[in-house]
């Protein structure tokens, strides 16, 4: 368990790749681009990374 700012939470393998899935969409990578580097054979995208 990691503390973070006073909040206590699992950094876990998913929470890895969804930061670094975030992390490339903001920094202008295409969603295609990601997707496709993660393995993924569908484009979805979370409400999170879509604002």
């Amino acid at each position: 368990m990691e503390r973070v700012g006073g909040a206590d939470f699992r950094i876990t393998s998913h929470t890895f790749r969804h930061s670094f899935a975030i992390h490339l969409l903001l920094h202008g990578r295409p969603l295609k681009y990601v997707s496709q580097l993660l393995g993924r054979k569908r484009q979805r995208i979370s409400p999170l990374a879509a604002y």
